[in-house]
């Protein structure tokens, strides 16, 4: 009986443990922070529903399947199995193409400073992190009243 639970003293921190570490390993992975630039009011509402969606769901963002309406709401386009979304970025000198390409985002052609972007959503966090974006815009669908 002791050695059972001299045993079970030294399993159950370790399990305990591990079980901690990885549900604070997908909290943290899960988390949208603001970026290394400012955002537009929509792309802000974006992120606060997208952390929302992330903890409801229990998805990670790697692998993350939006519900009909949030891909709706915010106009999501679907492509080569991943989601994206789509929006304009300023840029600065720092900027560089090569670097959102590395994450797999996709730019538009430039016109001067202003480009458009494809970001998929995995990528999102990454892509807040660049450096020569000054500004982004989430794209909106145009409504004819």
């Amino acid at each position: 009986m002791k050695l059972f639970s001299g045993l079970l003293m030294l399993i159950l921190p370790t399990i305990l443990f591990t079980r901690c570490g990885t549900a604070y390993g997908q909290k943290a992975a899960n988390k949208i922070e603001q970026g290394s630039f400012p955002v537009s009011a929509d792309t802000k509402f974006f992120m606060m529903d997208l952390q929302n969606e992330l903890n409801t769901s229990k998805q990670t963002l790697k692998s993350f399947t939006p519900t009909k309406q949030f891909a709706e709401k915010y106009s999501l386009q679907k492509i080569k199995g991943k989601y994206h979304l789509s929006g304009f970025i300023q840029t600065d000198k720092r900027f560089s193409e090569k670097q959102l390409r590395r994450i797999q985002v996709f730019p538009g052609q430039p016109s001067g400073n202003i480009r458009t972007v494809m970001v998929p959503l995995s990528a999102f966090p990454a892509f807040l992190k660049q450096k020569g974006i000054t500004y982004f815009e989430l794209s909106k669908k145009v409504e004819v009243y």
